[in-house]
């Protein structure tokens, strides 16, 4: 799996141990060719109690699997 940032590297090591299993069942289902992104809904949808952030498996250019971090 290739990351979509050395950003994203840095992230990945602040997922908390509690989550580490999720974490690890998520990423297991990346094909080499797929590239994870992290993802952050604008500061409106925070406001107003529907943000989101996490991480995203991309496959042929389409959203395959996410992992959220976090949800207000």
């Amino acid at each position: 799996m290739q990351f979509e940032s050395a950003r994203v590297e840095q992230m990945i090591q602040s997922i908390k141990p509690e989550f580490q299993a999720r974490w690890e069942s998520f990423v297991s289902d990346a094909w080499p060719s797929d590239t994870l992104w992290y993802f952050k809904s604008s500061p409106d949808s925070w406001a107003s109690l529907s943000g989101r952030s996490g991480f995203v498996i991309v496959r042929d250019g389409v959203p395959f699997s996410a992992f959220l971090t976090w949800m207000s």
